[in-house]
């Protein structure tokens, strides 16, 4: 959980997310949702380059997510050990999101994925899943990917947000302004609603115009 701000603190917070484009100035999002919407989910783009530690010594830097097979939840943590982690003898792994805790996240706090003291890194050759399998599954290919809504429109996926504690897929983010350069036109669509078939393909099973009415989260801070 994250620490309980004061309202200066919260100020400050709010400015620094309106700098970084994380916040819309014009849009004016809460702390209150900013914190609602920290508290319980994680976005992709955050755990992609995060750092991995065993709560005492650094292991390496998430390199990818691997989804389970139907693409609903974060089934492993890909990492592997620059320099200087491998200098003091950090190796490449995976851990199961299982395994690992969300620790930061925010406007001035770096998400770190910490892993759990009873659950061991596993080395590369461990994972049971092949290069075919995982191409379709990773969280890194589905960025940047076309999603097909009902009446053939199209918006390319922005992030996925992906609950902090479980690691299940609760959204995928699209830009519903193909043009645009504020996030205040980034909208939210439930995961459920989200189908990704054996070729990689990205369906929503609805309208695009119908986002504006199910949306879960402040779009100013997606």
């Amino acid at each position: 959980m994250l620490a309980r701000m004061t309202d200066r603190e919260s100020c400050a917070a709010m400015a620094v997310l309106i700098a970084l484009g994380w916040a819309s100035a014009d849009a004016e999002p809460t702390m209150e949702s900013w914190a609602k919407m920290r508290g319980e989910v994680v976005k992709a783009e955050e755990l992609l380059g995060a750092d991995v530690t065993n709560g005492f010594n650094p292991l390496g830097s998430v390199t990818d997510l691997v989804l389970t097979a139907d693409g609903r939840q974060v089934q492993y943590v890909l990492y592997e050990a620059p320099y200087p982690y491998s200098v003091f003898g950090a190796e490449d792994g995976f851990a199961s999101y299982d395994n690992m805790e969300v620790e930061g996240g925010g406007a001035s706090f770096d998400v770190v994925l910490r892993l759990e003291e009873e659950a061991a890194a596993q080395a590369p050759e461990a994972l049971r899943v092949t290069r075919d399998q995982a191409e379709q599954r990773l969280v890194s290919r589905l960025i940047g990917e076309p999603m097909r809504f009902s009446g053939n429109a199209e918006r390319e996926i922005e992030d996925i947000l992906i609950d902090r504690d479980t690691g299940a897929v609760t959204h995928f983010v699209v830009e519903t302004e193909e043009n645009s350069v504020f996030r205040a036109q980034r909208r939210t669509v439930p995961a459920d609603s989200v189908m990704i078939d054996e070729t990689g393909t990205v369906v929503a099973s609805m309208q695009l115009a119908e986002l504006d009415n199910i949306q879960d989260y402040e779009p100013a801070l997606l």
